[in-house]
């Protein structure tokens, strides 16, 4: 067992994890410990135990993990959600088909989990980590588990990560490209007399001197050249065993915080109701104790001759006999502070209310009865406005990795022929069909461009017959999709959550748009004035263009069918 460096950097990595930082004078931000709050409050558990002093169990009254379900709710994503636009109309139907094949593989890949799993996390732990991986060749994302994370805490992305593994012994059999199997399972099975207990591998990963390479044997290299790599490390109590190392060409992770502190991990929906929780769980345990209090029957007496207890040891109709002069009362333990402790824990919850945006508007509370419904919209509208923020911010980030994580992936197969297979409407279909037909036929006259040549009339009849056939398989049609047809990189840009538009302004535009032109309806001659008067088309075609509606006013009135697409003939060379 050799000792590399990646060992004692290793253990400088773990102590710094455990080391709290301060980012401004006396005031210390501790990720593990805050990561570790977040699970106990998210399980009902107590930091100090669930058992008070007495040993009865204390209540644990959960003020966070609804206001979690409610973040998520409130900025869900899912895969329907991430698509493209086209730069220009020129590319619309191949961006409509670049859209599906998009849809289909995120489907096949499962992304609609790393969505949800991401929804969940980021607000729950104040951030979330994406890694990327290669699974029997193919791309697989995933969201990284906080707590089994070691990794710089002041800089979560900026250093280097540490993930822990468990393994069965018999898993590690199929790492076939692992070394040092066999010593670190002999020191595995001798340490835990080869009980069933799972194997730990530590996978680092990050910018490291070019000596922490562990075939650089100490040949001479540039002072202060550093390389990403990632080293599989396996742990049997203090021992370390390096199983595998590889190169990387640029990191495997990407980091989005739910409210930014820095470059700390992120601040989320349970760390903001740290103090909400302590102090409701405060006053709960305070009315649960009132409670058992004020719930049991006291009785007082100056008589020497009763005692005892007066549940157990007495019966019913039991008549005393008492000394002259004494008497017998019962003693009133009734808790009065009761509404004092409820006003504490109303208090504690407004203020998680206002920190983390979950008021009754967000969290389906029905209005008060006689509310008005504009004065509810707008209630609703301003809840909802941090939640909108965090969700443009989430879709700026799917963007990042759309662009440089899937659609690489997605190129390799859109790129060359293929078939589509999915159901298009009339519409679509006779788009594509055009399309595709004129793609096609352009790629037969440039070939003859280089010959005899061809005539437009018989370009027209090509399509025709292209268009025709293809006509034949119906709606659900299994589209081929000729070789480079796709290849549209840097005319389509990717919108997420309509970050490039604002959805809500679009809909009342073109709701004033639909109510002006039926308003101009002429049942004497079957027309519309707003698109058919000479002056009145032209005052609306102004209102159309800056209203912002993705369409124009030829496009309401029906326009023109787009004259043949003439291929680019300008790099043909006649034949010598």
């Amino acid at each position: 067992m050799e000792q590399y460096k990646i060992y004692s950097y290793l253990d400088d990595i773990t102590e710094s994890y455990n080391t709290p930082i301060s980012r401004v004078d006396g005031l210390y931000r501790n990720p593990k410990e805050i990561i570790r709050t977040i699970e106990f409050y998210t399980n009902n558990q107590y930091m100090s135990g669930n058992r008070d002093g007495l040993g009865r169990e204390k209540p644990f009254y959960n003020v966070c993990n609804y206001r979690v379900t409610v973040a998520k709710t409130a900025t869900d994503l899912d895969v329907k959600d991430i698509k493209f636009e086209p730069d220009s109309l020129k590319f619309s139907v191949q961006t409509m088909l670049i859209n599906r094949e998009l849809y289909k593989y995120l489907k096949e890949t499962n992304f609609s989990l790393t969505l949800n799993e991401m929804g969940i996390t980021r607000p729950k732990y104040g951030g979330v980590l994406l890694k990327k991986n290669k699974v029997d060749g193919k791309l697989d994302i995933g969201v990284v588990d906080w707590t089994n994370l070691d990794f710089d805490p002041s800089d979560v992305i900026g250093g280097a990560l540490v993930e822990t593994f468990y393994f069965q012994p018999s898993e590690l059999a199929s790492k076939t490209e692992w070394y040092d199997k066999d010593e670190f399972l002999k020191a595995h099975n001798k340490m835990y007399k080869n009980k069933p207990v799972k194997c730990e591998i530590k996978e680092v990963s990050g910018e490291f001197p070019e000596e922490f390479d562990p075939e650089w044997s100490g040949k001479k290299t540039e002072t202060g050249k550093y390389q990403r790599m990632c080293f599989y490390i396996g742990v049997v109590g203090k021992k370390k065993f390096l199983l595998y190392y590889e190169e990387e060409k640029e990191s495997r992770y990407k980091y989005l915080p739910w409210e930014a502190v820095g470059k700390v991990l992120g601040r989320g929906v349970v760390e903001d109701g740290f103090e909400s929780q302590v102090w409701q769980n405060d006053a709960m345990i305070s009315m649960k104790n009132a409670m058992e209090l004020s719930g049991k029957v006291v009785m007082a007496t100056d008589s020497q001759k009763i005692s005892g207890n007066a549940i157990t040891g007495i019966d019913n109709g039991h008549i005393f006999q008492m000394e002259q002069g004494r008497s017998l009362t019962s003693v009133n333990l009734s808790a009065s502070s009761l509404p004092e402790f409820q006003n504490i824990i109303t208090l504690w919850d407004m203020q998680y209310n206002k920190v983390s945006s979950t008021y009754d508007a967000n969290t389906g509370e029905a209005p008060t009865a006689g509310t008005p419904y504009s004065q509810t919209a707008l209630l609703n509208q301003v809840a909802n406005s941090p939640f909108e923020y965090r969700r443009e911010e989430w879709g700026i980030f799917l963007n990042e990795v759309l662009n440089e994580w899937i659609m690489p992936e997605l190129k390799k197969r859109i790129k060359k022929e293929h078939y589509l297979v999915s159901e298009f409407d009339d519409e679509e279909l006779d788009l594509i069909d055009e399309t595709i037909a004129n793609f096609e036929s352009n790629k037969v006259v440039f070939d003859k461009m280089r010959g005899d040549g061809i005539s437009q009339m018989e370009q027209m009849d090509m399509i025709t017959g292209m268009k025709n056939q293809l006509k034949k398989t119906g709606k659900k049609r299994e589209v081929k999709i000729p070789e480079g047809f796709l290849d549209v990189e840097g005319h389509i840009t990717a919108n997420i959550t309509g970050e490039l538009k604002n959805k809500s302004a679009v809909l009342q535009s073109l709701d004033s748009i639909f109510k002006t032109v039926v308003s101009t309806f002429n049942p004497n001659t079957g027309q519309y004035a707003a698109l058919q008067d000479p002056i009145l088309a032209k005052v609306f075609a102004q209102i159309v263009e800056m209203s912002g509606v993705p369409f124009s006013s030829g496009q309401l009135r029906g326009g023109q069918k787009s004259p043949i697409q003439q291929p680019d003939l300008s790099a043909i060379k006649p034949l010598a």
